[in-house]
């Protein structure tokens, strides 16, 4: 079920990352706005709304947009920490050392360097840091699936569909895995032809083709190589190894490096405003810097908080991909092609787009 469910959601998802472009270029070209984030493309569309109610209330859903991409950041950030620790704890247990520490404790633990490394302020800083973490990741995909491929196969003995709750932790699970609205936006303001990112063959449909035959091949041989075995992750499903013991660490420096740029967009949402409050009371640069780090403490310890309250893969990935992940990724983007194309687009362009807030409304009401 969950094979064909990867290809739904990934259509699915690339659609509402296709509006989200759409939207944000047909609002720049109507109101002259060069660079617009999924916030101010939310104000924008309601602000210029034809409906008096939506114009009143485009500040709200600004703020409402914003809300939920911090909790999806710090449900990503956590997602990693839980990742990292887990990962720990099987090469930690492969040299026999530390194996009585509980992911709890390795968490306080993994607080330490986390809060070090998100003190690098410099955004070309990031970007070496996660330069250094992709091409760790490209060798541990290699890996994975050249495991995955040789290792032998159980599909006789599974079952077509295990249960509804699988099912909609599964689709929890992928739209957390798609969820890539944060950054749509962003990459699209970057580009030096927008348009490159629409249509068939686009910078968006080509780059979510190739990330849904990744995860269906990882999805797929996972689940008929460990069956109901398999983990919140495929790779502490693998057997103790050299060559698995060094993906593994690689995988720790890939998500630790990456984690960097999790947090660099929180603190870029949240740090500007505080810091306007701060200059206009004339504080001390030295005060404000010392006051800047002390943030960035406190942020990276709220996203270990959330680490600690579900310390599991196999629960914290769906509760953030079925809550804020779905958010972003169906509702809001049909919310918000409709309120800008309502007027101007075809009935079945209309039916797309309620459909996709019909199908995320009933995961929500359903999803545990």
């Amino acid at each position: 079920m969950s094979f064909f469910l990867v290809f739904f959601l990934g259509a699915i998802s690339t659609i509402s990352m296709l509006k989200i472009v759409k939207c944000s270029q047909h609002l720049s070209r109507l109101y002259g706005n060069t660079c617009l984030d999924y916030g101010d493309m939310a104000e924008s569309a309601f602000g210029h709304s034809a409906y008096p109610i939506l114009v009143r209330h485009k500040s709200k859903a600004k703020y409402f947009v914003n809300g939920c991409l911090l909790a999806f950041q710090f449900g990503v950030a956590s997602v990693a920490y839980v990742f990292v620790v887990e990962h720990i704890q099987e090469i930690l247990h492969y040299f026999k050392v530390g194996v009585d520490l509980s992911v709890k404790e390795l968490l306080l633990i993994y607080t330490i360097p986390t809060i070090l490394i998100n003190f690098v302020r410099s955004i070309r800083a990031v970007t070496i840091v996660c330069l250094i973490g992709n091409i760790f990741i490209f060798a541990s995909i290699g890996l994975i699936l050249e495991e995955l491929f040789v290792a032998e196969h159980q599909w006789k003995d599974l079952p077509a569909v295990t249960s509804f709750d699988g099912v909609v932790a599964s689709a929890g699970s992928l739209l957390y895995s798609f969820e890539g609205q944060a950054m749509v936006l962003p990459l699209e303001n970057k580009l030096k032809h927008p348009q490159d990112m629409l249509g068939w063959t686009g910078v968006l449909s080509t780059g979510m083709s190739l990330v849904t035959i990744i995860y269906t091949y990882c999805g797929f041989y996972g689940y008929i190589t460990f069956g109901s075995a398999v983990q919140g992750s495929v790779t502490l499903n693998l057997p103790d190894t050299t060559v698995n013991l060094v993906v593994k660490i690689l995988l720790v420096f890939v998500v630790f490096f990456g984690n960097v740029l999790q947090m660099y967009v929180i603190i870029e949402m949240l740090w500007p405003k505080l810091k306007e409050k701060l200059e206009v009371r004339k504080c001390r640069s030295v005060t404000t810097l010392l006051l800047e780090y002390l943030f960035r403490v406190a942020v990276v310890c709220f996203a270990m908080l959330w680490a600690i309250a579900i310390p599991n893969l196999n629960e914290i990935i769906p509760f953030v991909g079925i809550t804020a992940g779905m958010l972003l990724s169906l509702i809001i983007p049909s919310v918000i092609d409709l309120i800008v194309f309502y007027p101007i687009q075809s009935k079945s362009n209309s039916r797309i787009g309620m459909l996709c807030i019909w199908i995320a409304s009933e995961y929500c009401a359903i999803g545990r």
